[in-house]
This record gives structure tokens, C-alpha cells and sequence, in this order.
């Protein structure tokens, strides 16, 4: 090595050992130049707007004659608090559109006021959200 390079003098010089401070290993020192995420959020923004929601269907006057009759039914029947299968239309709280989720509940009372179905659980299903009812306790409707 030249004589006159600028760093001639430390270039061979061994590595400082300070007993303060404990040895650090290569996957310690590694760590030190990971990746890191620039901008927080980024990642979450770009998988909510992938996420695929669906579009609330307006049933047709014969499929809507046919839940109304069922729900009239239902209120009815609703002392016996059956079990019925209810599929819904759950509005998204982030963007345009939802999911249809179908569940097995006990029904509790019907409120034609507040136009809600409400189960056992005190879970409250609005009616105009409400697309399918199905359960043993229809098969006996007239």
C-alpha cells in the first residue's frame, strides 16, 4: 500500500474492541440495513383497495312476495324462537358495496316498526337487508 494514501495509517490497524460493548453478530449487524417500510400504511391501502366487495341484488317481485310471506310467517311463529337460516346483505364499513353472509339463528321477535328481525342473541337484521330465509319452520307454512 502507498505511503501517501489518505487512510495508509489505520488500513491495517486492528479493529477496535470496546469491553463496554458486547460483540455484535453478522445477523445483528445485518438487520441494521434491512428493508423498512418508507411510507406507513402503504401496504394496508393497497390490500383494502384489492379487496372485492359485492353489489347489493334488488330482488324481484316474485322472490320479494315470497320472503315477505315468510316473514309474515315467521312473526307468526316467532314464540317458538325457531331456528332459521338467514341470508343478509352486510353493507362494507370502508367502501362502496358488501358481503352476503348466511347464518343459522333463533329467531326472537320480529319489530314491523323498525322493520328489524331480532334473534336470541339480540342481534338486529333489518328486513330490506334480509334476501333469503330458509329453515324446517317454513316447511309447515300453508
Amino acid at each position: 500500500m502507498e505511503k501517501n494514501h489518505p487512510y495508509a495509517d489505520i488500513l491495517d490497524a486492528p479493529r477496535p474492541v470496546f469491553p463496554h460493548r458486547r460483540h455484535m453478530s453478522m445477523v445483528e449487524r445485518g438487520a441494521q440495513f434491512s428493508p423498512f417500510a418508507a411510507l406507513t400504511g402503504y401496504d394496508d391501502t393497497i390490500q383494502e383497495t384489492a379487496r372485492l366487495t359485492d353489489i347489493e341484488i334488488e330482488l324481484d317481485p316474485e322472490s320479494l312476495e315470497k320472503l315477505n310471506a315468510q316473514l309474515r310467517w315467521l312473526a307468526a311463529q316467532v314464540h317458538l324462537q325457531p331456528e332459521i337460516r338467514v341470508t343478509s346483505f352486510e353493507p362494507d364499513e370502508k367502501k362502496a358495496g358488501g358481503s352476503y353472509c348466511s347464518r343459522i339463528v333463533s329467531a326472537r321477535k320480529i319489530d314491523p316498526v323498525r322493520q328489524v328481525l331480532i334473534t336470541a342473541d339480540r342481534e338486529e337484521i333489518p328486513m330490506e337487508r334480509i334476501l333469503a330465509l330458509d329453515g324446517p319452520i317454513f316447511e309447515l307454512m300453508e
